[in-house]
């Protein structure tokens, strides 16, 4: 019998899903601009978020964020009640990811797709319509595909007008 085909040459189909973050857990680890970026997001669809970074570009925590930001190194800890982990260090996102597993938590590395369970899609909005675009693990497609799309929509919506 043949050896079951590896993950890094398997290309699994994906289960599309969206998620309803409302009051549950989320902990973005990291403070760049992915990390930010993810956290401001889940925490616009209700997310109760926790922001753990030792630092942030420029030195300083910026002001607006709306949701809890402890400056500090990840700690284990940091997932107890977690439902969503988005990591976006390029550091500790294989620790992360594996404690994650562990404790059947759905993590998101930013660093390296084949190390994660779930991926942030490339997302439109209009109104009450959500399309979420992925491609390939190519978040660059992903992006270019969905700006293609948003481009398109409103063409067509301003031609009704």
């Amino acid at each position: 019998m043949a050896p079951a085909p590896s993950r890094d040459t398997l290309q699994p189909v994906l289960f599309p899903l969206h998620l309803e973050l409302t009051g549950k857990r989320v902990v973005v680890v990291g403070g760049g601009p992915v990390a930010l970026r993810r956290a401001r997001a889940a925490h616009a669809c209700g997310g109760d978020v926790l922001l753990v970074a030792p630092s942030f570009p420029g030195g300083e925590q910026p002001d607006d964020l709306p949701f809890r930001v402890e400056t500090r190194p990840f700690a284990d800890d940091d997932l107890d009640g977690a439902w969503l982990v988005l990591t976006c260090t390029g550091v500790v996102d294989a620790h992360v990811a594996e404690l994650c597993r562990r404790q059947r938590v759905w993590c998101v590395r930013s660093d390296d797709h084949r190390g994660s369970d779930a991926w942030v899609p490339a997302v439109m909005r209009v109104d009450e319509v959500v399309v979420s675009i992925t491609s390939g693990r190519d978040p660059r497609r992903s992006v270019r595909l969905r700006d293609t799309l948003v481009a398109r929509w409103r063409e067509l919506d301003a031609g009704r007008s």
